[in-house]
């Protein structure tokens, strides 16, 4: 009977280990490090932010899109061009998917795209230098990468499965040379999803 007494102890002190382990290991599963919102953001929505049960009356849509949604911003709507619309050429776009992986459940801000001057991003605009993206971006511990070829140049932060961007170029043959910031998080796709 004293074996018994003992082995109960140390079998509750290892159950416990083991559930305190799984605790801790599923706690760092899910919290994953958010990039902060910027208090001097005209956004309406962050990276990350579980959008779920938003009322989107008022966003355009600017593109159908397979796996997600996309919303023009409220104060962007789309430009008519006779029986066709264009994107207006200052927006933000919010893109709406399942995340940390496509195969959960939720709907999230995986990605903004911002062509306006005037929407502020840690005092960043389209039209800051790509010396002030490195410097701001550094000085936070994210690792710097730039591309660019003959017609853009692109400077994307990333850390933690966020990636800001700032593009500056001609990005098609009709376009003149313009800038977009971009923020973006990576949504896995554990079961293959075809979209």
């Amino acid at each position: 009977m004293l074996t018994v007494k003992k082995k109960k102890p140390v079998l509750f002190i290892i159950t416990m280990a083991v559930v305190a382990s799984i605790a801790v290991f599923l706690g760092m599963e899910n919290s994953t490090s958010i990039p902060e919102r910027p208090s001097d953001t005209a956004l309406e929505f962050w990276i990350a932010e579980n959008v779920e049960g938003i009322n989107w009356d008022g966003h355009d849509v600017p593109y159908e899109m397979f796996g997600g949604k996309a919303y023009l911003g409220r104060n962007y709507p789309l430009e008519w061009i006779g029986a066709y619309t264009e994107l207006p050429g200052l927006y933000v776009i919010y893109t709406i998917t399942a995340w940390p992986d496509y195969a959960d459940s939720g709907e999230y801000v995986t990605g903004i795209e911002i062509t306006d001057p005037a929407v502020t991003v840690y005092g960043l605009t389209v039209n800051s230098s790509f010396e002030e993206f490195d410097a701001l971006f550094q000085d936070r511990g994210f690792d710097i990468k730039v591309i660019k070829n003959e017609y853009w140049e692109q400077h994307q932060a990333e850390k933690d499965g966020f990636c800001f961007s700032l593009r500056t170029g001609i990005f098609t043959e009709k376009s003149s040379k313009k800038s977009v910031l971009t923020i973006s998080a990576e949504v896995s796709n554990l079961d293959n999803i075809v979209f």
